[in-house]
């Protein structure tokens, strides 16, 4: 399976370099696409994310390579849940590198979905994932066939900043070890700066 990111920000935020990296090393370097850095004037950037997959400076829509009757959006407006029995029908799976919002604003659904008309879309559950939380969920369920009811999530998670602080993350997240999926740095940063 090969995991497609299709960067819709502007620019390439430490915050995202933060998921692309967890990214990488969920499915491997060789396993991942960067698209759509058109936009991304910092070379050192770019450089990063040649370390962590392929890159590719135009959108997903225009890459030659890609069946698009083999691909799948991920888009949280989509019908169908993702399941184990996708891998047989996918072999990209697409989602869009967008940092959230809250409440959501269906950026998915309005930058990505409609330049991707016919293709297959499926969703990761009514609540809104950090791309790199959605793109091991989905891993999960169709490299490790775990079905997505199955897989344990923690939603709002309250993260402790001081013994009477703490910022709530309005996101889900894959729960492991009795904590969220989520880069270290990041939470280091959340610590040292709850209310971002």
């Amino acid at each position: 399976m090969k995991y497609i990111i299709e960067h819709l920000d502007e620019e390439l935020e430490q915050w995202s370099m933060w998921e692309y990296e967890n990214i990488s090393a969920v499915v491997g370097k060789e396993n991942l696409i960067f698209t759509n850095l058109h936009s991304i004037k910092n070379k050192e950037n770019l450089d990063k994310l040649k370390r962590l997959g392929e890159t590719k400076e135009q959108p997903v829509n225009e890459l030659k390579q890609m069946d698009i009757k083999r691909a799948c959006l991920l888009d949280p407006s989509a019908e169908k849940i993702l399941c184990p029995e996708d891998a047989d029908k996918f072999d990209y799976l697409i989602f869009g590198g967008i940092l959230g919002d809250n409440p959501p604003q269906k950026r998915t659904e309005k930058l990505l979905s409609p330049r991707l008309q016919g293709i297959a879309k499926r969703n990761l559950g009514d609540m809104q994932m950090s791309t790199d939380n959605a793109v091991k969920c989905s891993k999960k369920i169709v490299e490790d066939k775990v079905p997505f009811d199955q897989i344990d999530f923690v939603d709002n998670y309250e993260l402790k900043i001081t013994e009477k602080e703490s910022v709530i993350l309005p996101y889900r997240y894959l729960f492991e070890d009795n904590k969220p999926f989520m880069h270290k740095k990041l939470l280091e940063y959340l610590k040292e700066h709850p209310f971002f």
